[in-house]
């Protein structure tokens, strides 16, 4: 999570025929990052939709055409990365409060927020960061959160 958070260009899937044109580890003040949307609306999508995504090659089998729907099921519970980073992070936060990392993902995850779409988890983060890191160089770069 904490490799995701620093790199906006990372997404679950192959792009489609318009790649982001930011450098991949670089914020898209467009909102180019990270994934936004639901994942499976990108993946196995069929190749003539007018949003063409990559879909199923035509070597795999039944099998494994099964198993790759069932893994964009799972990417698909997670939702888009404005929610689903944050959530996490701040998982992780409360069980390991002592990790010297937490500060600075917590900074990560609210600015994924700020350049994704805003959510309740945004909030939380922001919380948690001021309360329990007030003094760390993460949030004073924080001195906002984001509806």
């Amino acid at each position: 999570m904490f490799a995701i958070l620093h790199f906006p260009g990372l997404r679950p899937y192959v792009e489609g025929p318009y790649p982001r044109l930011t450098p991949f580890d670089e914020i898209d003040s467009l909102r180019d990052n990270w994934w936004f949307e639901n994942v499976s609306g990108n993946v196995a999508r069929p190749i003539d939709s007018p949003q063409a995504a990559v879909g199923f090659p035509d070597f795999l089998s039944a099998a494994e055409k099964q198993s790759a729907s069932v893994e964009n099921g799972e990417l698909s519970a997670l939702g888009p990365a404005s929610q689903y980073l944050p959530r996490v992070v701040i998982d992780w936060g409360k069980k390991h409060p002592h990790d010297p990392r937490v500060p600075e993902a917590l900074y990560l995850a609210i600015r994924a927020v700020r350049y994704g779409s805003s959510n309740e988890w945004n909030h939380e983060a922001f919380l948690l960061l001021h309360q329990n890191y007030p003094n760390s160089e993460w949030a004073k770069k924080t001195p906002y959160w984001f509806k």
